[in-house]
């Protein structure tokens, strides 16, 4: 279910911290544009495929993560993956 509230979205944050899922990540795409980068790839949790959306901002020095969104996707076959395609 979504997350509604500062602190029930910290909390959701700390216990997936706390003792993190064993997570493939596959399919990474970015994008830089000045002090942003937009990066998107697709999360394998136990048997479930995510579809994430991060965003980094380059704050003192490193990136930090200024956003994230991911949500319940259909497989991709690896045939499919051109990682020099178009984002469009």
């Amino acid at each position: 279910p979504p997350l509604h509230g500062l602190a029930g979205i910290l909390e959701s944050w700390r216990s997936i911290l706390e003792l993190p899922p064993p997570i493939k990540v596959s399919h990474i795409r970015g994008e830089i544009i000045r002090g942003l980068a937009l990066v998107t790839c697709m999360e394998q949790i136990e048997e479930t495929q995510l579809s994430a959306t991060n965003v980094f901002v380059w704050e003192d020095g490193q990136w930090k993560m200024a956003f994230h969104q991911s949500g319940i996707s259909q497989a991709i076959e690896n045939s499919d993956f051109n990682p020099n395609g178009s984002l469009h």
